[in-house]
């Protein structure tokens, strides 16, 4: 048996991790569409689409139409939440944002082949759906589902509970009760963003509240929630909302003027 690797930036490194832990693999451009297979005889399909996510996307649903059995995992230069909940929606089992936790990766490897091979050997140990197995956010301020880890969901809570506050690695993983290293890869894991990416997206979530709903100034709600310099505010906003957070109040203003819903905001001004 062999793990399938779709890579459209070529599959060398990802080949040489699998190649170290054992693995046979075989490895293709996912814009050349899908090798003919038995599906019996692939342990799972690691799909690497760099940046170009929606092709990702589309080539992930392509492949479990045909070969539902088998899982994927799913690799992106692209971090957004919004893309994470679109991968397990689309049936994968894991993701990984790159550069690459080679570490999680092959962990996560090693726990899918075991579900393959005990499958193979007639012991079922069948694939749960994607939401019983990974976090579906409805927006950053939703509650975690259960399967998180209890450390991890500490830290969530208390994240978007308190997200103005000064917090650290450090203080993070001791709520979480792990070592510093295994807290942000397991965060990671969970979340799809590192520990501060995900705090900076609350805070820049609840600024976008903030400049829809008052007229305070920019530099009152960068200090209001959280940020503590204007241009890593700014930076952040930028990454998350798509514009400045100027050109967001600006809007923000006209939207509100012409009596249209809140929600067409973000739909507008949003990346992905």
């Amino acid at each position: 048996m062999v793990v399938l690797i779709a890579s459209e930036g070529g599959a060398g490194r990802i080949e040489n991790l699998l190649a170290a832990e054992g693995y046979h693999t075989l490895a293709y451009d996912p814009e050349g569409g899908m090798p003919l297979i038995d599906q019996s005889q692939a342990w799972l399909l690691v799909l690497h689409v760099g940046f170009n996510t929606n092709l990702g996307l589309k080539r992930l649903r392509q492949f479990k139409s045909a070969y539902p059995d088998v899982p994927v995992i799913f690799l992106t230069e692209f971090h957004s939440v919004d893309v994470v909940l679109a991968v397990f929606r689309a049936g994968a089992r894991d993701y990984f944002s790159v550069p690459l936790d080679e570490a999680g990766f092959k962990e996560s490897v090693c726990a899918l082949i075991r579900c393959r091979k005990a499958e193979a050997a007639g012991n079922s140990m069948p694939f749960l759906a994607a939401s019983e197995t990974h976090p579906v956010y409805a927006g950053m301020a939703g509650a975690v589902a259960s399967a998180i880890p209890s450390g991890i969901r500490r830290v969530v809570n208390s994240l978007e509970g308190n997200f103005a506050k000064e917090t650290s690695l450090e203080s993070m993983s001791e709520k979480a009760g792990v070592s510093k290293y295994h807290f942000c890869r397991m965060f990671k894991k969970y979340t799809g963003l590192s520990p501060m990416h995900y705090l900076a997206r609350v805070r820049v979530e609840r600024a976008k509240e903030l400049l829809q709903s008052t007229s305070s100034s920019i530099s009152t709600v960068a200090a209001e929630v959280g940020f503590n310099d204007l241009s890593s505010f700014i930076k952040h906003f930028k990454r998350v909302a798509g514009c400045t957070p100027r050109t967001f109040k600006k809007f923000s203003g006209a939207v509100s003027a012409g009596n249209k819903k809140s929600g067409e905001i973000s739909q507008n001004l949003r990346l992905f």
